[in-house]
């Protein structure tokens, strides 16, 4: 899962990005969370739902590790599920201007195959900028025709395309989709690393179908007699187009929680008058010459006080 704690370090760059559990809403120049949900941090029994996000459909289960959305032993028809985040603040998500990340961390359980020349999603998040949306849907199976050993990440509308290929979902991966509206590129990374990158006419659909400065999340119903489970861990929207960048530390943030307060005052005073340790094997020592010299200096000091 990706670090959640090395993007809450830097609001002194920015707004203060404000955080109550699980949830984060604000502005950080430096790569806060502008929203997000986390299923640990959030604690088994409480959902998206609980903490601001809105919810259709039937509610997905937190047991205190990742959100589960089952409907494969109930009626597809009826029981969808999907959650949407309040939104960032506007124009966050613009063609023209600015950077963000969509990120969420997922592992889908079952497949759904075509099904009568149509693909139906595992799973899918979705969102939308000032002239077009967006939506790519997670699959556990490549090979939407039959049984497979890996998955990957498509987007498009009616014809799906593929963005990330040969993830293999034994585990759970976190993907993040970072925009960049000076190239008007969406970069895709799994776990961190670099894996494709889409232009944005590829990538958009016609239309502001989605709620804007916003993110929504579902499984992938397909009211064909066919549902899937899937595990939620995370999903966040960042104000930087690449996981990776590096956020400075805040001066005093000892303990390194992200805010300097009173458990970094405890620290230092349940360390007060402690004596300095000696120098790492690495420092550099004074040869025996340079200490001589040293020691005269100070006795010329000395003579002439």
């Amino acid at each position: 899962m990706w670090n959640y704690k090395r993007f809450n370090r830097s609001f002194g760059a920015g707004i203060l990005a404000m955080c109550v559990g699980s949830v984060c809403t604000g502005v950080d120049a430096a790569g806060a969370p502008l929203v997000s949900y986390d299923a640990v941090a959030a604690g088994a029994g409480v959902t998206p739902a609980t903490e601001g996000w809105g919810q259709f459909g039937v509610p997905m289960v937190n047991n205190g590790t990742f959100l589960l959305q089952d409907n494969t032993a109930n009626d597809p028809d009826t029981e969808s599920g999907e959650y949407l985040s309040p939104s960032v603040p506007a124009g966050t998500m613009s063609r023209t201007s600015g950077e963000y990340g969509i990120e969420f961390t997922v592992r889908p359980q079952t497949d759904v195959p075509f099904f009568g020349g149509s693909h139906f999603a595992n799973a899918y998040v979705l969102w939308s900028d000032d002239e077009f949306s967006f939506n790519i849907t997670i699959d556990k199976d490549t090979d939407d025709g039959g049984a497979g050993t890996t998955g990957g990440i498509k987007f498009g509308e009616n014809t799906m395309g593929d963005a990330i290929t040969g993830i293999d979902w034994s585990t759970p991966h976190t993907i993040f989709i970072g925009y960049d509206s000076a190239l008007e590129l969406h970069n895709f990374y799994l776990d961190g690393t670099y894996a494709s990158t889409l232009t944005y006419g590829n990538f958009s659909r016609n239309g502001v179908g989605y709620a804007q400065d916003a993110v929504g999340f579902g499984d992938g119903t397909t009211g064909q007699g066919l549902d899937v489970a899937v595990e939620w861990y995370s999903v966040a929207i960042y104000d930087v187009n690449d996981p990776n960048e590096v956020v400075p530390p805040i001066p005093g943030d000892i303990n390194g929680d992200g805010f300097v307060g009173i458990d970094d005052l405890n620290v230092v005073l349940g360390n007060w008058n402690q004596g300095v340790l000696p120098p790492a094997g690495n420092a550099t020592i004074p040869e025996p010459a340079t200490l001589s010299l040293l020691g005269l200096g100070g006795l010329a000091m000395l003579r002439r006080r």
